[in-house]
């Protein structure tokens, strides 16, 4: 079932090439979305294959050597199947 997620990353994370990580993170795992720095982390939106969020973590934090002490939240949300 295809879902969505928002990730807001937290820590010594801007100005490490953590963007580029993860957006290299997604395209290998063919999720869609867009990273960016927001004044509170690095905000990841992520659209495709569900994933479980420990699972997620666990991957997004062997990206980048950053990642492993950073604070992640993580919110899914399952894709509606509607069409319109």
């Amino acid at each position: 079932m295809p879902a969505s997620y928002q990730l807001l990353i937290q820590g010594a994370v801007q100005g490490q090439g953590i963007r580029p990580a993860l957006a290299r993170f997604a395209e290998a795992r063919n999720l869609a979305g867009r990273v960016c720095n927001t004044s509170q982390g690095v905000l990841l939106t992520l659209h495709g294959v569900r994933i479980p969020a420990a699972h997620l973590e666990r991957q997004i934090r062997t990206a980048h050597p950053a990642l492993a002490h950073a604070t992640i939240h993580i919110d899914e949300h399952a894709a509606s199947a509607e069409t319109g």
